[in-house]
């Protein structure tokens, strides 16, 4: 005779499994990333930590291939309402180059942010904010100011 373990018990170990199995673990940057000037980090070393935050793979049509480049962090701020809210997540790969018009995160004038990036023929960034309540940056390619790409935002977890 054959005894079977509970429905119950089966039932938990294979969710468990699965929750597992559908895992992507992201490590966290160290600092939040301002939807607007609110993350001055003049004088701040933004690093990873050893945080690594759990997300869904299904966030991904693919898995990504370059975990190491792909990172995590909050948002704080208001100017990217309705797009992102306050204590929303962006995961971003980190490779520090501009790939076409879209969400990135920056540093601008000392100011960690993510903003969509948008480029003009003539070589003008413009740097735009969703809110309309909050300025939008334009610098154009003789301006003194400069925007340095940290990422491109993959995927933002509201």
């Amino acid at each position: 005779m054959r005894i079977r373990p509970p429905i119950l018990l089966t039932l938990k170990k294979t969710e468990a499994d699965q929750i597992s199995h559908d895992q992507i673990l992201i490590r966290k940057l160290s600092s939040a990333v301002g939807a607007g000037e609110s993350v001055d980090i003049n004088g701040v070393e933004v690093y990873d930590t050893d945080i690594l935050v759990p997300f869904s793979q299904m966030l991904f049509k693919v898995r990504p291939k370059k975990i190491d480049r792909i990172r995590c962090m909050q948002v704080d701020g208001y100017s990217m309402v309705p797009m992102l809210f306050p204590d929303s997540w962006v995961i971003a790969d980190v490779t520090a180059k501009f790939e076409g018009d879209g969400l990135y995160i920056i540093n601008y004038c000392d100011n960690f942010m993510v903003k969509l990036l948008q480029k003009s023929p003539d070589g003008t960034l413009h740097i735009k904010s969703v809110n309309k309540d909050y300025e939008s940056y334009d610098i154009g390619p003789d301006d003194d100011a400069q925007a340095y790409i940290v990422g491109k935002v993959l995927r933002c977890v509201i």
